[in-house]
């Protein structure tokens, strides 16, 4: 199969769940905090700090990446660049599990379970993804939508598998 990148990998959670399964997994966050974490509650799994509009890694490297809910901290034209970067890192044939918040516009906020931050966050419809993802030559293969659980945010879940084609 090969190497599957958890890119904006925060704790590693997704990364630990593909290892438990027999996943090739790394981790990439642009925080040096999150990699600390990630690699402190992960020893076996590398991580590494990398931002995903210029990734630190080779043309055609990865078998896969899952993306969930990294994107959304981009505004839509950092969106498409990093997804210009994804399928770079891509081998042909290669797979991304692209996960984010679904609606319009922005939401901005400056405090965050109680601590002062400022995060905003960018919301997607799936048909405007989809046109992202097909705009930089990824083929979109699924698309589900889920309503949120009343303990998260109040929006829609949407998750894209889109892969690179096999040849040219």
């Amino acid at each position: 199969m090969g190497r599957v990148c958890d890119l904006g990998c925060g704790p590693g959670h997704i990364a630990r769940y593909l290892r438990d399964r027999g996943v090739d997994a790394c981790g990439i966050d642009l925080s040096s905090e999150m990699v600390r974490c990630a690699q402190r509650l992960n020893s076996d799994i590398p991580f590494e700090v990398g931002n995903m509009l210029a990734l630190p890694l080779p043309e055609a490297s990865l078998a896969g990446v899952a993306c969930f809910y990294a994107i959304i901290h981009l505004d839509r034209e950092e969106a498409v660049q990093a997804l210009k970067e994804i399928r770079r890192i891509l081998q042909p044939g290669g797979r991304l599990l692209l996960a984010f918040h679904g609606g319009e516009g922005e939401t901005h906020v400056e405090e965050w379970f109680g601590e002062p931050v400022s995060v905003t966050a960018t919301f997607f419809t799936a048909e405007e993804m989809a046109g992202y993802l097909a705009s930089v030559g990824l083929h979109v293969k699924q698309v589900m939508e889920r309503d949120p659980y009343p303990f998260e945010y109040q929006s829609r879940r949407i998750y894209i598998l889109a892969c690179k084609p096999a040849t040219a």
